[in-house]
């Protein structure tokens, strides 16, 4: 028998006024998140964090203006809203 999850999707955006720095920034710095991160990954303007049962969070360098798209899926909103607040956080201590 498998227990049951509701895996809730949350999507936002966090603007800043420039991207210098960022990617480096990211690349050497982990957030803290509350829940465990098994493993992380760098790809093209993207990074992914995986946390254990199957939840993650992804974000995604624009290109075009200074933004970053957050998705997360959690096992509740609260959850993905609190990791995409943690996320904000991290990143608005790039210098």
């Amino acid at each position: 028998n498998f227990a049951r999850y509701d895996f809730v999707f949350c999507e936002d955006e966090i603007r800043l006024e420039s991207e210098n720095g960022i990617v480096e920034f990211l690349e050497n710095n982990a957030p803290e998140f509350k829940r465990k991160l098994v493993k992380w990954e760098h790809f093209n303007r993207n990074f992914k964090y995986y946390f254990d049962n199957d939840c993650w969070e992804l974000i995604r360098l624009s290109g075009t203006e200074p933004v970053f798209r957050v998705f997360a899926e959690f096992e509740s909103d609260d959850e993905a809203r609190t990791n995409i607040e943690i996320l904000r956080g991290h990143i608005q201590n790039i210098k």
